[in-house]
C-alpha cells in the first residue's frame, strides 16, 4: 500500500501535465536555464475601492511541483512563460502537498 504523499505527488504530476505549460526557469545562483512545466495564472485583484471607484492590479502566479525546481526559486530569478519574461517577486509559498506557488512580476527590460 502506498502512502498519502505518493498520491499527492501523482496528482501534482498529472495536473502539471494537463493544465500546465512549458516555462523556462533561470535561477540567478546558477544562470543555467531549465525547461519545466508549471501552471501559470494571471488574475485581476481589487486592491482598494471607494464607492463605485476601485483600483485593480494584475497578479501573476506560477504553481509548480517543488521537486521539479532545483534550486527552489528565489526573489529575482527569471521565468519565461509564453514568450513573456517575469521575475520572481516574492518567496515561494509551499502548499503542504509537495507543490508551491510563487508570485511573478513582469521583468523590466
Amino acid at each position: 500500500m502506498q502512502d498519502w504523499s505518493t498520491y499527492d505527488d501523482r496528482m501534482l504530476v498529472s495536473g502539471r501535465q494537463h493544465l500546465g505549460q512549458t516555462v523556462v526557469y533561470t535561477p540567478s545562483v546558477t544562470g543555467v536555464a531549465q525547461t519545466l512545466r508549471a501552471v501559470y495564472d494571471r488574475r485581476s485583484v481589487l486592491l482598494n475601492s471607494v464607492g463605485d471607484v476601485g483600483v485593480r492590479e494584475q497578479m501573476c502566479e506560477m504553481q509548480y511541483r517543488a521537486a521539479d525546481f532545483a534550486p527552489s526559486p528565489v526573489v529575482g530569478d527569471t521565468i519565461v512563460i509564453g514568450g513573456q519574461t517575469f521575475r520572481v517577486s516574492q518567496p515561494p509559498q509551499a502548499d503542504g502537498q509537495g507543490g508551491a506557488v510563487v508570485m511573478l512580476a513582469t521583468a523590466a527590460l
